[in-house]
């Protein structure tokens, strides 16, 4: 089983109904916490100012993650307490990173 201290209260082993009572910022505040916790973080490093690489990191997946549930850049700025610019910027490095893909693969500007 895992540790209570690591429990998702969504996914936890040998608890049975847990989450369901959670309201949607408890379940967003969850998911970023799980971000967190793979990268050796904690949610408040994720929401919060510092700007150091591996932070960078995990919170660029962060953003990645909740656009992949199909939020708008907007709606996670929100969650976030940033702009949607930084959004998008966040999430097209972590593709970067993450995928090895250049950021315009689809233009041919450097290829003349």
């Amino acid at each position: 089983t895992v540790p209570a201290v690591l429990c998702d209260l969504r996914t936890c082993e040998g608890w049975k109904g847990a989450g369901k009572n959670m309201t949607p910022r408890e379940k967003s505040l969850s998911d970023i916490g799980l971000v967190a916790l793979k990268h050796g973080l904690t949610r408040h490093d994720i929401l919060g100012r510092v700007k150091t690489p591996h932070i960078c990191r995990a919170r660029h997946e962060a953003f990645y993650t909740f656009r992949r549930r199909g939020w708008s850049y907007a709606e996670i700025g929100r969650l976030f307490g940033r702009d949607h610019s930084t959004i998008i910027h966040g999430v097209a490095k972590h593709q970067e990173v993450a995928f090895a893909l250049p950021v315009n693969a689809g233009t041919t500007a450097g290829l003349i």
